[in-house]
């Protein structure tokens, strides 16, 4: 193998991992570290905004059935839910997940730019990677922006 190929396959291995910080295993990683520190009002929201983008999510996924990039093949409605690209989770648990650590963290600049980058190399990881399309990442995207801002709003009105 040479030099420039190391480098290709080095930075496809990186993107591989950043991309697992938008799993469904890392998201609830996260919530069970905050519940352990005592932050149970931050796992709440965390928690909610989990069940609430999936509630969103799974019709979109089957109304609205899109083949992944790299289409996998199914056999019945869970595997269909499993293998559509639209919208992305990994965006849209990214997405909420950098949100609520930036409202955690009292909207510190330097932390908010270092979140919003990390969730733009994410949702780079998944274009990259041929997991989804532009549209996948946009749609995952705005699931979190409305599932936040409900969650937002409720949490003014209790």
């Amino acid at each position: 193998m040479n030099y420039k190929n190391h480098i290709s396959k080095s930075f496809e291995n990186l993107l591989k991992h950043i991309g697992a910080l938008g799993s469904c295993e890392f998201f609830l990683i996260v919530i069970i570290f905050f519940v352990l520190i005592g932050e149970i009002k931050i796992s709440l929201i965390l928690w909610i905004g989990f069940i609430l983008m999936y509630l969103i999510a799974i019709p979109l996924r089957i109304i609205f059935f899109k083949p992944r990039p790299n289409p996998k093949k199914y056999s019945n409605i869970i595997e269909k839910i499993k293998v559509s690209s639209f919208p992305s989770m990994h965006s849209a648990r990214s997405s909420f997940l950098g949100v609520v650590l930036i409202y955690y963290m009292n909207y510190a600049i330097g932390i908010s730019i270092f979140i919003v980058s990390l969730i733009l190399i994410i949702m780079y990881s998944r274009i990259y990677n041929k997991k989804h399309y532009y549209t996948d990442l946009i749609g995952g995207f705005a699931i979190a922006v409305v599932v936040w801002v409900a969650i937002y709003s409720l949490l003014y009105i209790i």
